[in-house]
C-alpha cells in the first residue's frame, strides 16, 4: 500500500467505515500519554539539530511532525473528553 497517497473521503463515507471502530477510555488515555510523548521528543530533537546548527532541514521537520502531534492530541483529549460528557449525562438520566 502507498503510504504517500493522500486519500479523500467526505464526512459521511468516513463516519460509514469507522463506525465500528471502539475506543474504550483507557484506550484513549493510552494514545494520549503516547502522543504526549511523541510530541515532547520530536520538539527536543529539533532544538538539539537547531542548536547542532544544521544546514538541513531536519529541525523544521522535527518541529512540525512535533506539532502536528500536538494537534492530534488535542483532538483526541477533546474527543476523550465529549464521550466522559456523554456517559456522565446518560448515568444522571439513568439514576
Amino acid at each position: 500500500m502507498d503510504t504517500k497517497k493522500k486519500i479523500r473521503l467526505s464526512l459521511a463515507e468516513w463516519k460509514e467505515i469507522s463506525s465500528g471502530l471502539e475506543l474504550s477510555p483507557g484506550d484513549l488515555s493510552m494514545i494520549a500519554s503516547g502522543l504526549v510523548l511523541l510530541t515532547r521528543s520530536q520538539l527536543e530533537l529539533a532544538n538539539l539539530a537547531r542548536a547542532q546548527r544544521r544546514d538541513d532541514n531536519l529541525a523544521d521537520s522535527l518541529e512540525d511532525w512535533g506539532n502536528k502531534s500536538e494537534e492530534l492530541l488535542t483532538r483526541v483529549i477533546e474527543h476523550h473528553s465529549a464521550c466522559m460528557s456523554k456517559i456522565l449525562k446518560k448515568q444522571k438520566r439513568g439514576n
